[in-house]
Formats: structure tokens, sequence, C-alpha cells
């Protein structure tokens, strides 16, 4: 952590080198046994072992996979596509569509924006089947909650207005009566949620979910859904991918949606910063903040 940190100083397109000021006592350097699962094959996970070309798996690796070299090939292109993700998380969700089906395809074989029943389906199978031991839910304590946070955040486009909401809800004042204390306490768990979840788990669990279902409605000849616009969509804020772009370059999310209304989404990113230094960014409400972000990129 100490190498990472200090090895951020400086900005890419300002700054070649960077200066780093330590106030405390530099940590030991620990000994460090690097394992690249990969390579040694030792401790890898079974969705790993499964996109490694059979003439480069060792045997103990054959071993493990010899359940699986039975299934179907569409089933394990996609597999192989869902990279990253438990290989038998997966294959038990595609159990619970082929045997649930008639219940199931009203609420998964949905494209576009979903209601809160069909996301809350779809995230309840992902929930309930990829979600590792122990592994960090980002404030989250149910799919339904997810859902919910997730489709709010759509409707509004403003985590500010999703922490007020939160801080004046009814179970907030109940829980937290001194209001500093529930400020912020909804503060950490709305963006605690955004960085966890909005920015990437989210949008992959959905792609991942819209390959499965398609894989086994295909095969049942029944209607098949595709989530890959609402997933796209929470993995870009929302904005178009112009602007998005700009997010990249470290501009904030908040600057970003002020100046949405001057920006065509048709318009490439580099005419995109051509247009910019002729805006008038007060008469938009930025900050100073967010206008100095926008001006270091000039």
């Amino acid at each position: 952590d100490y190498r990472n940190i200090s090895g951020r100083s400086g900005r890419m397109y300002n700054y070649f080198i960077g200066k780093v000021y330590r106030i405390e006592r530099e940590p030991v350097q620990l000994e460090l046994d690097i394992d690249i699962p990969i390579i040694t094959q030792e401790d890898a996970p079974l969705e790993l072992l499964i996109q490694i070309d059979d003439i480069d798996l060792k045997e103990s690796s054959k071993e493990k996979l010899i359940k699986y070299r039975g299934i179907d090939e569409d089933l394990e292109a996609v597999l192989k596509t869902n990279t990253g993700v438990p290989l038998e998380g997966q294959l038990k969700i595609i159990k619970t569509i082929l045997d649930e089906s008639k219940k199931l395809n009203q609420l998964l074989r949905w494209t576009g924006i979903p209601s809160f029943e069909q996301l809350k389906t779809v995230l309840n199978l992902a929930w309930n089947h990829l979600l590792r031991k122990n592994e960090n839910k980002g404030s989250v304590i149910s799919a339904d909650q997810l859902a919910y946070f997730t489709l709010r955040y759509f409707s509004v486009k403003s985590l500010k207005r999703i922490i007020n909401e939160q801080v004046a809800s009814e179970w907030y004042v109940d829980k937290f009566p001194e209001e500093d204390m529930r400020i912020n306490v909804a503060v950490y768990t709305v963006l605690n949620i955004s960085r966890h979840w909005f920015n990437y788990k989210l949008s992959k669990w959905l792609n991942v979910l819209s390959n499965l279902q398609e894989y086994a409605f295909t095969k049942l000849n029944m209607p098949t859904g595709n989530y890959s616009f609402f997933a796209s969509q929470i993995e870009k804020e929302f904005l178009p991918q112009n602007l998005f772009t700009l997010f990249e370059h470290e501009i904030p999310i908040s600057a970003l949606r002020k100046l949405q209304t001057a920006i065509d989404p048709t318009v490439d990113v580099d005419d995109v910063l051509k247009i910019l230094p002729k805006l008038s960014f007060k008469d938009f409400g930025l900050l100073d903040y967010e206008i100095m972000k926008i001006e270091s990129i000039f």
C-alpha cells in the first residue's frame, strides 16, 4: 500500500515527476511470496482454469475440471465469457432458470430499464449464487436493497439527493436521532454503495446474468432478455459516452451532470474539449473546485 500510494504522485499530462512528503516513518518492507494463479494454477479458482487452453493446463488442474468437460459448447462459451465470476454459482443460476422457467421468464426477459420486481429477481439470483464467502458487500444488506438504490439512482441521477432522502427518512431519524450522526452514516452508506456497486460490480453482475438467462431461455425456445443497455448506463453513471470519457480525466461527475445540457451527446470527445473553454461555467452553477478540475485538462 505504501509503494502504491507514493507511486501515485504526479499526474499524467501535467507532471512527469511527483514529490512525496512522508510524515511517518517508512514501513518495513515485508517479504512477499507472489502467487500468479494462471501460471502456478495451485489455488486458481475454477472460473480462471476454464479460461486456460488444455495444452497449458497442469494435470492437477485438468482433474479439477473433469466434471465440467461434458457441458455443451454453447454453455462453455458463456462460462468463458463471464470471466472472474464463480463457476459453480453460474451453473446453479442456469439450473434455477431451467427448473423454474415458466415463473422466471416473465421476470428475466426484460430489456432497457427494468421494473423493481425484474431487477430484484436478477440481483437475488446473483446475490445467492455469485457472492463469495465473506465478500465485502459495500454497505448493502440484501439484493432487494441494492435493487431499490439502483433504480432510485437511475431515477434521480444524484447521490446527493439520495443522501438527503435517507437523512430525512423515518427509518434513519428513528435509528440515528442525532442529525450529525445521521448525516455521517447516510453519506458513508450511499457513497460506499456507489463506489462498490455502481462503478463496476453491478454492471458486471448484470452482464453475467444477461448471458446466463439468454443461454437458458434460448435452450427452451423462450423469449430472452438483454441487460447490456442498463448495465452500460450504470457503469457510465448515466452519462453520454463523450462526457463519461471526461470523468476518466478526473472531472467530477457532479460537474459533468451540470454541463450535460450544453453538450450534444453525439459530439465526439475531441470536439467536447474544444467546446468547454467557450462555456461560462458559473452560469451552470459549477463550484470553483469543479471549474479548476475542468480547466486543468485544457
